[in-house]
């Protein structure tokens, strides 16, 4: 253990001063209360997401009127113009 006393304590050294950083930020986050912060974080990627899906079920819908779930539309619409119908379970063929 002596012998690695040079490896080990720089390193603990970093982290008893990356763990006071950390107990400061905690403890401010907690006086002004948590949920402004997660709000503040995710309501831009919240919003690009929202808009992506939406124009994605936007151009599928168009793309693809008797598509019920998106991967029907990739799947039967084809971007040229061209529909195909959609194909039948084994159970149907019968």
């Amino acid at each position: 253990m002596v012998w690695q006393a040079p490896v080990i304590l720089p390193e603990a050294a970093f982290e008893a001063l990356l763990a006071a950083g950390l107990v400061k930020a905690a403890r401010r986050s907690e006086a002004r209360g948590w949920t402004r912060g997660v709000l503040k974080s995710t309501v831009i990627p919240f919003a690009l997401v929202l808009a992506a899906a939406s124009f994605a079920g936007w151009a599928a819908q168009r793309a693809c009127p008797q598509a019920v779930r998106l991967t029907d539309a990739m799947r039967l619409c084809r971007g040229d113009g061209q529909h195909r119908e959609p194909a039948r379970a084994a159970s149907d063929r019968r």
